[in-house]
């Protein structure tokens, strides 16, 4: 199969732009300003009807260093585009935390977990899980250091606390510490800001919505988990699907939580919260697409150890050891696992559109 991941952000974002011109279809360019780094976008292609009763949109890089599997997906749907019908349209937005992807980050130029930021409706900004601000200290270093006996030290915290409780208390998301991890930000980012006006803007009177959102880390090596949430949730509707997509579905809702769900824990400001609040008539089914890579204390590791040393050194290099090696935990080298991931994206987004549109 054709090779279609990139070594960086502006590599693929320059495929990206190319397959798209291949078809002359219509990009929209949403600029992210930073003093840091010029030429950030938010880039979106628009395929098929102007005014569509259907829509599929389909997001990568959400979280930055987890754009390279979703921006591959995506420049291979351009290479190949699949045949739609004309009530239905596609929509791809290519790395919607382009900082983060460029600078080897799963947050953004704010330092903001931006699936933590899509706060609505004026959803207040502020507070932190009891768990996390005991456990401040170890998941915010004042300085970068190899932490050579972590995975010991969060097995005796785990012993401690309860598997459950740590995971929803670190990665939940929080709201008080601007430099923590899992930092949910004070406002809505100028990301979501400039999206929410896009989708306002452009998206007019569709009835159905289909929300695919890759990301990687979460699973099994090379498993694909998928995260589900509708606001016609009903629980043979999930059993149909599982059906068809051949996959375990996981609703996420506070429900699914409580029933010791292996991958799942509660969030708020989820991105396809501004989906739910712009479109509160049309059916919304939005799936978070996970590629498992790690064992989950090897991906906190990584994104501790990189936090710590971007937030507290006064220049960085992308070669640093803790950026290559959350590149790594996120993006794994291995053909066998991006090769995988690559035909599970594809197949996904094909079964997407026939499940929902045909």
């Amino acid at each position: 199969m054709k090779n279609y991941f990139s070594q960086d952000y502006f590599e693929a974002r320059k495929l990206f732009l190319s397959l798209s011109n291949k078809h002359t279809l219509t990009i929209y360019s949403l600029p992210i300003k930073n003093s840091e780094t010029k030429n950030l976008y938010i880039d979106i292609v628009w395929v098929g009807s102007k005014k569509p009763k259907n829509l599929l949109i389909h997001t990568s890089g959400i979280h930055g260093v987890e754009g390279f599997a979703g921006s591959a997906v995506q420049c291979c749907l351009l290479d190949n585009l699949p045949k739609i019908d004309n009530k239905t349209a596609v929509v791809f937005i290519h790395v919607a935390n382009p900082y983060g992807m460029a600078h080897l980050r799963r947050f953004n130029e704010s330092n903001v977990d931006l699936n933590r930021n899509f706060l609505i409706n004026n959803n207040i900004f502020s507070g932190s899980p009891s768990g996390y601000n005991k456990l401040f200290s170890f998941l915010n270093p004042s300085s970068y250091k190899k932490n050579n006996f972590f995975i010991l030290k969060i097995l005796f915290k785990t012993i401690h606390f309860g598997y459950m409780t740590l995971k929803e208390s670190i990665a939940s998301g929080q709201y008080d510490h601007p430099k923590g991890i899992f930092f949910g930000g004070n406002s809505l980012e100028q990301g979501p800001l400039l999206l929410k006006k896009w989708l306002e803007q452009h998206i007019k009177g569709c009835e159905k919505i289909t929300i695919i959102d890759v990301h990687t880390g979460i699973g099994k090596w090379k498993e694909q988990v998928l995260f589900y949430t509708g606001n016609r949730i009903e629980h043979k509707k999930i059993k149909q699907m599982e059906q068809y997509f051949n996959n375990a579905i996981i609703p996420e809702i506070p429900e699914s939580y409580s029933s010791g769900s292996e991958n799942g824990y509660p969030t708020k400001g989820n991105y396809y919260e501004i989906f739910t609040d712009l479109f509160p008539n049309s059916e919304i089914n939005a799936f978070t697409q996970e590629f498992g890579t790690h064992i989950s204390f090897k991906l906190l590791q990584a994104i501790i150890e990189e936090n710590a040393y971007h937030n507290n050194c006064k220049k960085y290099s992308l070669m640093h050891p803790s950026k290559l090696l959350l590149r790594d935990r996120f993006f794994p080298k291995s053909k066998s696992w991006r090769s995988h991931s690559l035909e599970k994206g594809v197949q996904f987004f094909n079964q997407c559109l026939n499940y929902f549109y045909n």
